[in-house]
């Protein structure tokens, strides 16, 4: 058994401990990076989740309610993303619990797809939903009906269905040889799927820290643009140990874009210059540090401009300065 987030974890049936709550987040980066199992080699467990998820989307939403309610006095909808429901089904026996976020991702390290993606925080009004039957879990999105009220209690009475992220079989293995780590699981349409990977290392300064990022949050960023022109976007990329990670675009001209040039004060002049075509700007923002990258969109531009070297946080340069 090798260390790290797999730990004395990967030959035990997986079990779930929707109330733990670990106030910090493992890091996405110290989790292989293997992509989901295929829904298609899933049939029958995919259909049974889309039923469960049908039958308890009211419920669902209820238990939200009450787990904010009971932490927050007013269970408001912004409160969503720090929470996933949990829907169980095991012989005879049906639940549907409210977990924290941080907990459920510390939980999933057996599942490396579901629990890279536990650390990632959904869209505004979204919330994942795990679903857990004795041959699959499967992780997905739940949104809010269209709404003019933040406040739970006043939104319609169930969740809409949103988009499948992962699916991986329940009983997956896994063994350290030397410097790579071979797991292994059987699923319904495949005698047996093997996956090979380096083992995990944390990069070694701040500045192969934000590069592997940007790395990992690629396909996110792209998504999120949609059809926002690159030269009229900015992106952020945050990922903290209390909050999770973030990843997302915004045009420049949204409010929330001048605070954040504001708070990193460093960077505005980088992005004041005029942009260059085909490269979005992405901020990249760590515990300590910040830094600027530029992320290549497909439209055919010239070279990238020079990323900005990481820069230690204004806050976190205080402490340093002060020894706090």
């Amino acid at each position: 058994m090798y260390p790290g987030p797999y730990s004395g974890t990967l030959q035990r049936p997986f079990k779930i401990d929707p109330d733990g709550h670990r106030l910090v987040y493992p890091s996405v980066l110290a989790f292989v990076p293997t992509p989901s199992y295929d829904p298609a080699d899933f049939p029958e467990a995919v259909g049974r989740h889309d039923a469960l998820l049908a039958k308890h989307a009211g419920g669902l939403l209820f238990a939200l309610r009450r787990h904010a309610g009971d932490t927050e006095g007013t269970p408001m909808a912004f409160s969503m993303g720090a929470r996933v429901g949990v829907i169980s089904s095991r012989v005879h026996r049906e639940s549907v619990r409210i977990g924290w976020r941080d907990g459920l991702a510390h939980a999933c390290s057996p599942f490396p797809a579901l629990s890279r993606r536990l650390v990632l925080a959904p869209r505004l009004i979204e919330m994942y939903v795990l679903i857990v039957t004795p041959d699959a879990l499967t992780l997905r999105t739940v949104a809010l009906p269209g709404s003019d009220s933040l406040d739970l209690r006043e939104c319609a009475p169930a969740f809409e269905p949103g988009e499948m992220l992962a699916v991986e079989p329940t009983w997956p293995r896994a063994v350290a040889l030397g410097s790579m780590i071979v797991r292994w699981a059987r699923t319904p349409r495949s005698l047996l799927q093997v996956h090979v990977h380096p083992r995990p290392r944390m990069p070694a300064t701040p500045d192969a820290e934000m590069d592997r990022l940007l790395d990992v949050y690629r396909p996110e960023l792209l998504r999120d643009r949609g059809d926002l022109p690159p030269e009229d976007c900015v992106a952020l990329i945050s990922s903290t140990r209390l909050c999770g990670d973030h990843a997302s675009v915004s045009s420049r001209r949204h409010p929330a874009v001048p605070l954040y040039l504001e708070t990193y004060g460093d960077l505005r002049p980088a992005l004041d210059r005029p942009a260059t075509l085909g490269w979005l700007p992405v901020i990249v923002h760590t515990d300590m540090h910040v830094g600027l990258r530029w992320l290549d969109t497909g439209a055919g531009g010239g070279s990238p401009p020079a990323p900005l070297p990481a820069l230690v946080l204004p806050w976190k340069r205080a402490q340093l300065v002060s020894g706090g």
